[in-house]
């Protein structure tokens, strides 16, 4: 939900996403029911009263742990699974249903379904092929801003990400992650052919290329054909006593 990036407005297949305040509603909803304190607009009166408590000491949640009290439920479900902060009860309340499991918007393409409005528009790039972020160095395109983030990183050299272990850095979380299972020892991804196990993805790809006839490698000098990139490397240079650059 960090990276889930927000919109004014998107349509797809017929359904349109519509913005919403800090508080769910739609933004062009009328609002009749006036907080007495502030004079904002709430479009139900049960928005009204939840958002008269900020205006009170009332805090009617508490946490059966360490008896900490709460405005709204979603704090305290916060509370109690991550303790992370957001700046309005609407991102809050949002984040809270990762928690939950709750999935009540639907891709009206495939039919996937997700925790909230931002989520759904940030997929529906899947299915219309729009890609709103923009590289100001290369000009590469991408569907969703923590990509260009994270894509950035090339141009800057930047490594921000550390492993606690060894102090290898590297340019994005992901590649952290992975990389952290070599200290714990771990091969989750498992090939189902043979059952043997990978410390990651891109390798257990590469093992799965051995149980099939595709070998999309050849060598120029002699025509032997190999499965990965690496067994033709290795032959060229082993046979051919050449360097072979890709």
């Amino acid at each position: 939900m960090n990276d889930q990036d927000s919109c004014d407005s998107a349509t797809t297949s017929g359904a349109t996403c519509l913005p919403f305040d800090e508080y769910g509603q739609l933004a062009d909803k009328p609002k009749q029911f006036i907080c007495s304190e502030c004079g904002k607009g709430f479009s139900l009166y049960s928005y009204l009263t939840k958002h008269q408590r900020c205006h009170s000491d009332e805090k009617p949640f508490t946490c059966i742990e360490c008896g900490k009290c709460f405005r709204y439920k979603p704090s305290l479900v916060a509370h109690q699974e991550c303790g992370k902060l957001f700046v309005t009860k609407f991102n809050l309340k949002a984040h809270a249903k990762v928690h939950t499991g709750e999935k009540p918007v639907e891709c009206p393409a495939c039919g996937r379904c997700f925790s909230n409005n931002p989520a759904l528009v940030k997929h529906l790039r899947i299915h219309t092929g729009e890609k709103p972020f923009s590289c100001t160095v290369c000009g590469k395109v991408f569907a969703s801003r923590s990509c260009l983030n994270a894509h950035q990183v090339i141009h800057t050299g930047e490594r921000p990400y550390m492993c606690a272990e060894c102090g290898k850095a590297f340019a994005n979380q992901s590649n952290l992650i992975s990389h952290r299972i070599i200290h714990t020892g771990q091969k989750p991804y498992i090939c189902p052919e043979c059952g043997r196990g990978f410390a990651n993805q891109s390798n257990l790809a590469k093992h799965k290329m051995t149980h099939t006839d595709h070998k999309p490698f050849v060598c120029i000098e002699c025509g032997n054909v190999f499965a990965r990139k690496e067994g033709l490397a290795k032959h060229f240079e082993r046979i051919h006593k050449k360097k072979l650059e890709f």
